[in-house]
C-alpha cells in the first residue's frame, strides 16, 4: 500500500498540462477530469486518474486505522468541550496524525482587525499536495483587487505542481510592482481574507465551527489561529452574525452580479499551462467603486460573494456547494446578425467578427432543404422577430469540444431572457441530456425553471406542442418565374431576406401564403452593384470588384433576416426573379445609389417604368458628390450649347438629320440613343422609308431645340458626329419615332455616358410599341410604295403630264434639289417621281464639283433652294414637258410661287416667253423689278439706265439647257437637238479580264429586287422552308440559289461551268454580274416560282464605256484601268447616257456621269479614264460613233488623250504606243 500519492498526483498534473484539453481547448483541470471531457484525454492521463483514485482510497483506510473515524479538532476549547489543550501544539495547537500540530506559529486574531492587516510572523499553510513556508510582509502598496485576483488564480490551479503555482504568482506579483520578498505573501493574504469573509451554512468561520475542515478547489486545507482570547472570540461571533442570514434576505447589491472590467489588461498566464478567465470575488461589504476605480474597470469580470455558486471550479465548497461547478464566461455584449433556428444565433461585434451561440439546454426544430421539421419556421421566426438587429448581452455556459459550439444565455436590455422566453412560448424543447451532467445548484434551479415553463407550454398546447399548423410547404425552385410574376405583379409580397450574396442579389423567402413559401434568388430591380469575391467553375478565385464588398455589407446590415415587402417586376434570362425590395424606410436600391455603391441598371427600365426617374436622380447626386464608385467621376463635356435653336433642313434617315443655326453652316447630327430600322434586317428594312417620312413630316423646316449629349465615334468609314436630343415644342423627336415603332433604342454600355436624357422614357416607349405591334414591330410588313420615274423617257413624261395637267396644285414632296430651278419631286397619290423645272425664270448655274466654276450667284441660288424646298411638302401645277422628260410648271412652297421668291431675292431672272406661257408673267416681272430696285443678289450692280437702252430679245432662249439641266419652253421655230437616253444606274461589277460592266438600272426593277432578296434571304434561313443542297452535278445554264462566299447570303445564280471531280461549279450571279466557284453543297435548286426569272428578270445588264478603248493587250494597264473604274463607280448612283445599244447582243454603250459633279462629257467617268492614261480613243470608229453628237464627244476625248500623253500618265508613261 503506498504511503503517499504525491508522485501519482504530480505525474497526472504533468500529463494534463500537455493535453489538448488544457493547452488548446482552454478547460480547467477539474473540467478535463470530468465526463464527457475525460474521455477525450490521452490514455496515459486516464490511467493516472484511475491510479490516483485507488491511491487515495488506500490512504483513507490507513488513516482510519491510525486515528479513528472522528475529525481531528484544532482546539477542543473552541468546540466548547472544555477539555485541556494538547501539549506540544505551541500553546494549545491541535493534534495532527503523527503528533504534530497543524499550525504551529499562527497568531491569534479576533476577526475585528482591519481587513488588510497580516501577521508579520512566519506562516505555514497546508495544501493537499504538501505545504510551503512563506515570509510574511504586508503589501500595502498593492490594490486589494489584485490580491483577490491572485486568490482566484490559486484556487483555480491548485491541481498543478506547487512550483508552477508559485512561479506564476511570482510572475503576476512582479509585473504589478511587488518585491521578491512580498510575492510569497500574496497567496496567504488572499486566503486569509477569504477565510474571514466566507461562511458555511449558518456557522461563520469565526463561530463554533471555526476549525471545521474546508475544501479549496479539490483538496482539504486547515488554517489555525492560536491564543485567541474569549473577548476576541465573542467579537468574531458578533461580526459573523450580521451575515448569518439566508441569501434571499440580503440586500440587492449583495444579490446582484456586478459585471465590469479593468482599464488595463493583467499579465498573461504562464506558458506551462493555460488559465481560463479569472473571476474576482467581492463580499457583500465591499463597495465596488471603492476597490475598482472607473479607470481600472475593463478586463476582468467581478461578482459579489452571493453569486459564488455560479463561479464554477474556482472556489471550493466553503459556501455550501461541494459538487463540480459549471464554468462561466464573462457577460459580453454583441449584436444579433441572424437567427439560424429557434435555438441558434449568429452574433457580431462592431469590427465584423462573427460568433455562433446556441441557447443552452434546449433544442428547436430545424430548417432543411430536403424538408423542414414541424414548426421549424415558426420557431425560427419567433426568435428572429425579437432579436435580429438588436444589441444583447450574453454569457457562455459550456462548449462542446468536438464541435466547438458554445451554449449560453442571451438577455435583451430591459427585456426577456433566452432560452426562458423560447421555452415559455413553446417554440423549443429541453434537450434529453439537459441536467444529466454534474451541475451547480444554480444550474439545477435554472433547469427546473425551464422544465416548469416547458410543462406549462405543453399543457397549453402552444408552439411545437400544438397539434395544428405544423406543416409549411417550402419550395426552393421556381419552375415558371414569368407566371409567378404575372400572378403577383403590382401586389407586394412579404418576404424574409435569408442571405445577401451581393449588393444586388439576395436569397429571399417569399411568404406566398401562410402555408406556402418560396425560397429563391432575387435580383434587386433597378441597380447593378460590383461583384464580390467568388470562385470560378474551374476553381480559380476571382477577387471582388471595387466597392463590391462594401455594397454587400451595406445591404446585409440593413436587410439580412429582416421582413421586407417584395414587388416582383420581371425575370432575368437565367429565370431569376427581379423585384423591388421595400424596406420600412424605403427602397434599398435607392439607398445603394445614394451611397454610390451601385449604378442604374438600364435593362430594368421597362420593368420599373416611371420609378426609374428617382433612381437616376440618386445616381446623379452620387456622381456629383463623387461617392463610392463615382469617386473619380468627371462630368462629360457637351459638344455644343445646351438647348440651342436650330432649323431642320434635311432628313437623311430616321436617326440622322441636318440642322442649321441662324448663322453658320449646317451640321449633321444623330438622334441620341435610337437606331433607324436596320437595313440588314429583312423584318425591319421595309419600314425605313416610312420611318424617314414620319420624321420628315414632323421636323423638316421646323425650329427645334437641340441639346448635344455627346459624340459618336468615327467607325466603318463614317465621320465623327454629335449625338443630340432634338425637341419640337417640348416633345423629343426620338421619343416620337420610338412610340410610333419606327426606331429601336440602343443598349448602351455601362460606361457610355453619351446617351439621351430621356433614355428611360425611350425604353418604356419601345416596350409599349412592341406590345401594341406598331411600326416595324407589326407582324406584317408594310405595303411597299414604288415610285414610277416618269422622267426617264419623254414618252412616259407626256403620258403622266396629260394626267397632271388636268389637276391643280397637286400635293408633292421635294426629294432632291438639282439646281435652283430643277427639282426631283415625288407625287405620293400618283406614285410618281418627276423631274420638275420651274417655268418663267432662268437661274444661274451652280458648280457640280470642286473643279468646276459656277456662274455668279449660282451657288447662292442653289443653297437658297435647298434651304427652302429640300424635303418640303409642296404643290405643283404641271404646264408642259421639255424634250428630255422634265415637267415644266409652277412650284408652290407654303402656298407661294417659289419662282417669284427666287426672283425677289435676286437669284433668278425672268424668262419672258416662258413667263407668258405660265400665266405668272405679271408677278414675276414685278418681283424682278423689286429685286433690281433693292439691288439684291445678281442685281447688286444694276444700272436703271441700261434697261432703257436694251430691248427685249427677239428670239427666246433655247429650249433645253443640257449643261445644267435647266430647261424652258422654246418657240415652235427653234432647233430641236436629238434627245438623249439618260438612266439612273448602279455599277455592280467590272470584269477584270475585259473591263466590261455589269449595271443595274435604278427603278422598279431594283425596288422589286430589294423585296425579292429580303424574302429570298428569309426563305433560305428558315429551317422549315430552306431546300436541301445539291447532291448531284448541276447542268450548265441552270438557275440555282448560290451562297456568296463573302457574306454567306443566298443569291440567284446561273451555272457557267461544272467540275465533276472537285464537285464545284462556276456560277454567275444574275442580278449583280460577278462570278465565282462554289461547292455543290453551297448550291440549292431554285424551283420556287416567286424567285424565278419569269417573276423578276435578271437585273445585271451588260454594258461598255462609250468612245474608249481599254488596253486589253497589256494586263498591267488593264488591271489599273479596271481598278480605277471600280473605285470611281463602287456604291455610287450614276447617270448613264445610253449612246448605243448593240442590236445583236443588247450590250449598252454608255457614258457614265456623276449627277452631282458632271456638267459635260469632259467630266464623265469615260473622260476620266482617258485623262488618267488608262484608255485611248478608238482608232477604228463604229458607224454610230461618227454621227454629229459623237464627233463632238470624240473631239473632247482626243484633247484629253493628248493631255495624258504629254503628262506620261498610265499607258503613256513610256511614250506613244500608237507610233509603233
Amino acid at each position: 500500500m503506498p504511503s503517499s500519492c504525491k508522485e501519482i498526483r504530480a505525474a497526472l498534473a504533468n500529463c494534463l498540462q500537455n493535453s489538448d484539453c488544457i493547452l488548446i481547448e482552454r478547460h480547467t483541470p477539474v473540467e478535463c477530469l470530468t465526463p464527457p471531457l475525460l474521455d477525450t484525454l490521452p490514455t496515459q492521463c486516464q490511467q493516472l486518474k484511475r491510479g490516483l483514485g485507488q491511491c487515495k482510497r488506500g490512504l483513507v483506510d490507513m488513516r482510519k486505522r491510525f486515528r479513528g473515524n472522528q475529525p481531528i479538532s484544532v482546539s477542543q476549547e473552541l468546540e466548547g468541550g472544555g477539555g485541556t489543550k494538547i501539549k506540544g501544539a505551541g500553546g494549545g495547537g491541535g493534534q495532527l496524525y503523527g503528533g504534530r500540530p497543524a499550525f504551529k506559529a499562527v497568531k491569534e486574531r479576533s476577526g475585528l482587525e482591519p481587513e488588510n492587516q497580516m501577521d508579520p510572523e512566519k506562516t505555514r499553510v497546508f495544501f493537499p499536495f504538501g505545504y510551503h513556508d512563506w515570509n510574511y510582509k504586508p503589501l500595502w502598496s498593492l490594490p486589494e483587487c489584485y490580491f483577490r485576483y491572485l486568490l482566484c488564480l490559486c484556487n483555480i490551479d491548485l491541481h498543478v505542481n506547487i512550483s508552477d503555482v508559485r512561479s506564476t504568482i511570482a510572475q503576476m506579483a512582479g509585473t504589478i510592482g511587488a518585491t521578491p520578498i512580498e510575492r510569497g505573501q500574496v497567496l496567504y493574504h488572499g486566503m486569509h481574507d477569504y477565510a474571514q469573509r466566507t461562511r458555511r451554512g449558518k456557522h461563520a468561520l469565526y463561530g463554533s465551527d471555526w476549525n471545521r475542515r474546508t475544501t479549496l478547489a479539490g483538496g482539504p486545507a486547515r488554517v489555525s489561529f492560536n491564543g485567541r482570547s474569549e473577548k476576541n472570540k465573542k467579537a468574531a461571533r458578533n461580526a459573523a452574525s450580521k451575515y448569518d442570514r439566508p441569501p434571499s434576505t440580503l440586500s440587492g447589491s449583495f444579490q446582484s452580479s456586478v459585471v465590469t472590467t479593468f482599464g488595463r489588461k493583467l499579465p498573461p498566464p504562464s506558458s506551462t499551462y493555460a488559465l481560463p478567465p479569472v473571476q474576482v470575488i467581492l463580499s457583500s461589504r465591499d463597495k465596488f467603486s471603492d476597490f475598482y476605480p472607473r479607470q481600472l474597470q475593463h478586463d476582468t469580470a467581478c461578482y459579489h460573494l452571493s453569486d459564488m455558486g455560479r463561479i464554477g471550479g474556482t472556489i471550493g465548497s466553503t459556501i455550501g456547494n461541494t459538487g463540480r461547478q459549471r464554468s462561466t464566461m464573462p457577460v459580453l455584449q454583441a449584436k444579433v446578425k441572424s437567427v439560424l433556428s429557434g435555438d441558434t444565433l449568429i452574433l457580431t461585434n462592431p469590427k465584423g467578427a462573427e460568433r455562433t451561440l446556441s441557447l443552452a439546454y434546449i433544442s428547436a426544430p430545424r430548417l432543411k432543404r430536403e424538408g423542414d421539421e414541424p414548426f421549424a419556421f415558426q420557431s425560427r421566426e419567433f426568435l428572429r422577430e425579437l432579436l435580429v438587429g438588436k444589441v444583447i448581452t450574453f454569457e457562455t455556459f459550456y462548449t462542446i469540444p468536438t464541435t466547438k459550439r458554445e451554449y449560453g444565455r442571451v438577455n435583451l436590455p430591459d427585456g426577456p431572457s433566452f432560452p426562458d422566453r423560447v421555452v415559455a412560448e413553446g417554440w423549443a424543447k429541453l434537450r434529453d441530456d439537459a441536467g444529466k451532467k454534474e451541475e451547480t445548484e444554480d444550474a439545477a434551479a435554472y433547469l427546473e425553471k425551464l422544465r416548469n415553463l416547458e410543462s406549462s407550454a405543453r399543457n397549453a398546447s402552444i408552439g411545437v406542442w400544438s397539434s395544428t399548423g405544423a406543416k409549411i410547404e417550402t419550395s426552393y425552385e421556381v419552375t415558371d418565374p414569368n407566371a409567378l410574376v404575372e400572378e403577383h405583379k403590382g401586389k407586394p409580397l412579404d418576404a424574409i431576406i435569408e442571405k445577401v450574396l451581393t449588393g444586388d442579389r439576395l436569397i429571399v423567402r417569399l411568404l406566398v401564403s401562410p402555408q406556402k413559401h418560396i425560397q429563391t434568388i432575387l435580383v434587386v430591380a433597378g441597380v447593378r452593384t460590383p461583384s464580390t469575391k467568388r470562385t470560378s467553375p474551374d476553381g480559380k478565385e476571382i477577387p471582388a470588384e471595387a466597392y463590391g464588398t462594401e455594397a454587400q455589407q451595406f445591404v446585409e446590415e440593413r436587410l439580412l433576416q429582416r421582413k421586407c415587402a417584395i414587388q416582383l417586376v420581371g425575370s432575368t434570362p437565367q429565370n431569376q426573379l427581379i423585384g423591388s425590395v421595400i424596406h420600412p424606410r424605403g427602397n434599398i436600391a435607392k439607398f445603394l445609389l445614394d451611397a454610390g455603391l451601385a449604378r442604374c441598371n438600364d435593362q430594368h427600365v421597362t420593368m420599373l417604368g416611371n420609378d426609374m426617374a428617382a433612381f437616376r436622380q440618386a445616381e446623379k447626386a452620387a456622381k456629383d458628390a463623387r461617392k463610392g464608385l463615382f469617386a473619380g467621376h468627371t462630368a462629360p463635356k457637351a459638344g455644343g450649347a445646351p438647348d440651342a435653336d436650330y432649323t431642320v433642313v434635311r432628313i437623311l434617315n430616321a436617326d440622322t438629320i441636318f440642322i442649321r443655326p441662324r448663322a453658320g453652316p449646317e451640321k449633321k447630327i444623330n438622334l441620341s440613343s435610337i437606331r433607324q430600322p436596320k437595313p440588314s434586317d429583312p423584318k425591319q428594312s421595309p419600314f425605313s422609308a416610312d420611318a424617314k417620312e414620319f420624321l420628315r413630316k414632323r421636323l423638316i423646316g421646323k425650329h427645334v431645340k437641340v441639346s448635344i449629349d455627346g459624340k459618336k465615334a468615327a467607325s466603318e468609314g463614317y465621320e465623327e458626329r454629335d449625338v443630340a436630343t432634338v425637341t419640337l415644342n417640348g416633345k423629343n423627336a426620338a421619343l416620337m419615332l420610338v412610340e410610333a415603332g419606327y426606331a429601336s433604342v440602343i443598349r448602351h454600355r455601362r460606361d457610355d455616358e453619351d446617351r439621351s436624357a430621356d433614355y428611360d422614357s425611350l425604353l418604356l416607349a419601345e416596350e409599349a410599341a412592341q406590345k401594341e405591334g406598331k411600326g416595324m414591330w407589326a407582324l406584317k410588313p408594310p405595303a411597299v410604295k414604288q415610285y414610277q420615274d416618269y422622267s426617264e423617257s419623254l414618252q412616259k413624261a407626256k403620258m403622266e403630264a396629260s394626267v397632271l395637267q388636268r389637276q391643280k396644285k397637286v400635293p408633292a414632296v421635294v426629294d432632291f434639289v438639282r439646281s435652283a430651278s430643277r427639282f426631283v419631286v415625288l407625287v405620293p397619290r400618283e406614285n410618281a417621281k418627276l423631274t420638275f423645272v420651274l417655268s418663267g425664270i432662268r437661274a444661274p448655274k451652280s458648280a457640280r464639283n470642286a473643279e468646276e466654276k459656277s456662274e455668279p450667284f449660282g451657288q447662292e441660288a442653289h443653297d437658297f433652294a435647298n434651304r427652302r424646298c429640300m424635303q418640303r411638302d409642296v404643290e405643283i401645277d404641271v404646264e408642259n414637258t421639255d424634250k428630255v422628260g422634265g415637267f415644266i410648271g409652277t412650284l408652290y412652297v407654303n402656298r407661294e410661287n417659289f419662282a417669284k421668291v427666287l426672283v425677289e431675292e435676286g437669284l433668278a431672272e425672268v424668262h419672258a416667253y416662258s413667263a407668258e406661257q405660265s400665266g405668272h408673267a405679271n408677278e414675276l416681272f414685278a418681283a424682278e423689278k423689286k429685286a433690281k430696285e433693292t439691288k439684291r443678289g445678281m442685281w447688286h450692280d444694276w444700272d436703271p439706265s441700261r434697261d432703257e437702252d436694251e430691248a427685249q430679245p427677239s428670239e427666246p432662249a433655247p429650249t433645253t439647257d443640257t449643261t445644267n439641266g435647266d430647261s424652258t419652253t422654246a418657240p415652235p421655230n427653234s432647233a430641236t437637238p436629238k434627245p438623249k437616253d439618260y438612266r439612273d444606274v448602279l455599277i455592280t461589277h467590272v470584269d477584270p479580264e475585259t473591263g466590261h460592266l455589269k449595271l443595274q438600272q435604278i427603278g422598279p426593277g431594283t425596288t422589286s429586287l430589294t423585296e425579292l432578296m429580303s424574302s429570298f434571304k428569309s426563305f433560305h434561313l428558315s429551317p422549315s422552308t430552306k431546300p436541301s443542297p445539291l447532291t448531284s452535278a448541276p447542268k450548265v445554264g441552270d438557275i440555282v440559289a448560290a451562297q456568296f462566299s463573302l457574306d454567306n447570303d443566298w443569291y440567284r445564280a446561273r451555272i457557267r461551268r461544272v467540275d465533276r471531280d472537285a464537285k464545284t461549279a462556276e456560277v454567275t450571279y444574275i442580278d449583280y454580274g460577278n462570278s465565282e466557284n462554289r461547292p455543290w453543297s453551297h448550291l440549292r435548286p431554285l424551283t420556287q416560282p416567286q424567285f424565278s426569272i419569269q417573276k423578276l428578270k435578271p437585273q445585271a445588264i451588260d454594258a461598255v464605256l462609250s468612245y474608249i478603248q481599254l488596253p486589253t493587250t497589256s494586263p498591267t494597264y488593264l488591271a489599273d484601268a479596271v481598278a480605277f473604274i471600280t473605285e470611281s463607280t463602287d456604291g455610287r448612283e450614276l447617270v448613264a447616257n445610253v449612246d448605243h445599244i448593240a442590236p445583236d447582243t443588247g450590250i449598252l454603250h454608255v457614258t457614265l456621269l456623276d449627277p452631282m459633279n458632271s456638267n459635260s462629257v469632259a467630266e464623265s467617268i469615260n473622260a476620266d479614264v482617258i485623262r488618267e492614261g488608262l484608255a485611248m480613243v478608238p482608232r477604228k470608229l463604229r458607224p454610230w460613233e461618227t454621227k454629229s453628237t459623237g464627233s463632238e464627244v470624240l473631239k473632247k476625248l482626243r484633247e484629253l488623250e493628248e493631255e495624258a500623253k504629254e503628262g506620261r500618265r498610265g499607258m503613256w508613261e513610256y511614250g506613244d504606243l500608237t507610233e509603233d
